[in-house]
């Protein structure tokens, strides 16, 4: 590899922008179903842990969205090789997974 950038997506771009002024999407939603926030809620009760949980998982599921890298490789051969090895690979064990899409961000230039 040559190079690697980090670029924000573009739902990444719109959620950042909502997320300074809303908060995260997910959390506030989290708040305004349960009618309390976190610090109010019975530490026994372990349906509303779980329900916390859930929302916070998908909310750094969405995260992963926000971003995406392009990769410079040296050869049209290790940008195969490295296509060949994350195609359908899970991303530090986060459920998102590396598809066939990812090919087109990893380059090769003379």
């Amino acid at each position: 590899m040559k190079t690697v950038h980090i670029f924000p997506s573009e739902f990444g771009l719109e959620r950042m922008k909502e997320e300074e002024i809303l908060g995260p999407k997910e959390l506030v939603e989290m708040k305004q179903e349960t009618g309390t926030s976190t610090e109010e809620k019975d530490e026994n009760d372990d349906e509303v842990d779980d329900y916390h949980r859930e929302k916070l998982r998908q909310y750094q599921i969405n995260r992963l969205k926000y971003y995406y890298a392009v990769v410079e490789c040296d050869s049209a051969e290790t940008a195969n090789k490295i296509y060949e090895e994350c195609d359908g690979q899970e991303f530090e064990s986060s459920a998102a997974r590396y598809t066939k899409c990812t090919k087109y961000v990893i380059l090769f230039r003379k």
